[in-house]
């Protein structure tokens, strides 16, 4: 199986950080007591141990953890849990995107989360382990993730579909942060409302008797990053904080780019925390 790589390292930590938070480089090379050269290096991949520790408080990053992943010297450990299936495929050329899914435990359907570009990989997925598709939840609209909406839709007519209410699409039940969804008597999901990366991005936690716990977070929280703090980055990290990683420490992390993590690990590597 092909090992997902992370989707971000610490020159895109910085750089989100600083766009987030509307710091100019002049005003960030006053507060860290850096040259502006050093950090435009920093932000290509050339930084030094030096200029790591000290550009990482002003940009309200842990400094221990940003080392760690200037050194790319961690990865979350491998996921393998049963009836989850990971898709991955490219998006741009130094891009891929993940789509989910997970069986419903004791029957023969499945959920899916996000659709990826592509909709061959999910329709293979699905036959390939004999299931059918019972619903689609979409954790927010940009094109990467429901590009392949459609023709999954089209190929299971019957599925339901349910999207984020301030991000609504044609046709789906749109959720809002507090609403439960119990697809069986095994299954429940709960949306968690998280956005700032998008105007009205949702995570889905799913719960299951005498199974997993997973959290699917779309772009809200990677592997030791984050998604960028497109529509307000403050919001996308008071969210992440307060209720993605808040969550119990063994809940599983599925974001829709890079590979699986945990609450524990990113509350130990991840620098915007």
């Amino acid at each position: 199986m092909r090992v997902i790589p992370l989707e971000d390292f610490a020159e895109d930590i910085l750089s989100k950080a600083q766009r987030g938070l509307g710091l100019p480089t002049e005003k960030l090379s006053e507060l860290s007591n850096l040259s502006r050269n050093d950090i435009v290096l920093a932000r290509k991949g050339q930084a030094t141990q030096e200029i790591i520790q000290k550009i990482a408080k002003p940009l309200g990053l842990d400094p221990s953890k940003l080392q760690s992943s200037w050194e790319k010297n961690w990865f979350p450990r491998p996921q393998k849990i049963e009836g989850l299936f990971q898709i991955n495929t490219p998006f741009y050329e130094d891009m891929s995107v993940n789509a989910y899914l997970f069986k419903i435990p004791d029957t023969n359907q499945a959920i899916l989360i996000d659709t990826g570009v592509d909709p061959r990989p999910v329709l293979n997925c699905l036959k390939e382990n004999n299931l059918q598709l019972k619903a689609t939840f979409i954790t927010h609209t940009h094109r990467d993730h429901i590009e392949a909406l459609d023709a999954i839709q089209d190929a299971f007519k019957e599925s339901s579909l349910y999207a984020p209410r301030k991000e609504p699409l044609e046709s789906a039940k749109l959720l809002s942060e507090g609403d439960l969804i119990e697809l069986s008597s095994t299954i429940s999901i709960r949306p968690i409302g998280t956005d700032g990366h998008s105007a009205g991005g949702m995570s889905y936690w799913i719960r299951t008797i005498n199974g997993p716990n997973l959290c699917f977070v779309g772009d809200s929280i990677f592997a030791g990053s984050m998604g960028g703090g497109m529509i307000s980055y403050t919001d996308a990290l008071k969210n992440n904080k307060e209720k993605i990683l808040t969550l119990p420490i063994t809940t599983v992390l599925c974001p829709g780019h890079g590979p699986m993590t945990t609450v524990q690990e990113e509350l130990k590597q991840n620098p915007f925390f």
